[in-house]
């Protein structure tokens, strides 16, 4: 997409996913249950610790296999060129608190963007005010977004004065 005149806050094409670390986190019930199993001299000791192998095995998989999912899903649709572009004043902005209970809300030209921050695990645009991220109050933005409101790709400007 091109910038024409817009600071490019976010462009999926060039971000780097880390979101898929979020699934190596049961590798640490795997890491228990195979010392488990092969420390324990009992048997139901032992299949205690395959057991919970196998669960943290198949979590493990099933995290990663979503999170490449979705973040394939989401690169193919940017170089596809499968999504909507909108751009005007950003209106209704409510930002975010940094609990992360809540996301940080506008609106552009009657679309409707949630963002939820570094709470949310996705690929997308997630980076809030409370999360660091910029305030997009009084900017102009030009917004592309999936069918289901993810955005892709975010630059902003400043609005132009109106004129009376």
């Amino acid at each position: 997409m091109q910038a024409d005149g817009y600071f490019v806050v976010f462009d999926i094409s060039q971000t780097f996913y880390t979101g898929w670390v979020f699934g190596f986190f049961p590798l640490i019930i795997t890491a228990a249950g195979l010392a488990g199993a092969l420390w324990f001299n009992t048997a139901w000791k032992r299949w205690i610790g395959f057991a919970s192998l196998g669960v943290a095995g198949a979590l493990t998989a099933a995290i990663l296999w979503s999170q490449w999912s979705l973040n394939d899903r989401l690169q193919s649709a940017f170089r596809d060129g499968r999504f909507s572009v909108v751009e005007g004043p950003v209106r209704n902005f409510v930002r975010d608190y940094a609990t992360g209970k809540s996301p940080q809300t506008f609106e552009v030209q009657g679309h409707y963007f949630e963002v939820w921050g570094p709470t949310r695990i996705t690929p997308a645009f997630r980076e809030t005010v409370g999360a660091g991220g910029p305030d997009l109050r009084g900017r102009c933005v030009r917004i592309a977004f999936t069918d289901q409101e993810e955005i892709l790709w975010l630059g902003m400007r400043q609005c132009p004065a109106e004129s009376d």
